[in-house]
């Protein structure tokens, strides 16, 4: 699979498309804003889209891994694997992720649970009661990638907040 650095334009119309088309609500979890956000956010913020549209995600200059997705109804395999190396070799490093049926993917693709934040459904997204993973109230879990974490790395800790989870991962960034 084919992927490219992208206007942000591109990555909001290939979200926003995957969205529409998930009658089962699986991209729920994945924060779609709106075009002017992603306008805003194009100042410290690289996209990423397939060359079939069917998937992307965003890189920002701190090194978070954002907005990963694939349209529900394409047949692609390992898509968080290929984008997740693309965005690694651009310095990306970290991310977050409800704790779901993708956590063990991530596992598996090198990343490493360095935080996790008790699931609070004041943040929880429009219409997370008809998402499968979500319905069960889980934490959102805060990953960096291996070739960061030190042998000294004591295990996932738990965080009162989201930043508190960000700053676990950042102070990761340059080891």
């Amino acid at each position: 699979m084919k992927i490219f650095k992208a206007h942000y334009f591109f990555y909001y119309l290939a979200i926003t498309i995957a969205k529409k088309l998930d009658f089962q609500n699986v991209l729920n979890t994945v924060d779609n804003f709106s075009l002017s956000h992603y306008r805003n956010k194009a100042k410290t913020t690289t996209f990423f889209i397939s060359a079939n549209f069917n998937s992307g995600s965003y890189l920002e200059k701190s090194g978070y891994m954002g907005g990963l997705f694939k349209n529900t109804h394409s047949k692609a395999k390992g898509i968080a694997k290929e984008m997740q190396n693309v965005l690694i070799k651009n310095g990306g490093f970290w991310f977050d992720s409800y704790d779901g049926y993708l956590t063990k993917i991530y596992k598996k693709n090198g990343f490493v649970c360095v935080a996790s934040l008790p699931f609070n459904s004041e943040f929880a997204p429009v219409g997370w009661m008809q998402n499968e993973t979500l319905k069960n109230y889980p934490n959102v879990l805060f990953f960096v990638h291996k070739s960061k974490i030190k042998e000294s790395f004591k295990g996932s800790v738990l965080v009162d907040n989201w930043d508190d989870g960000q700053n676990i991962c950042l102070s990761f960034k340059n080891n």
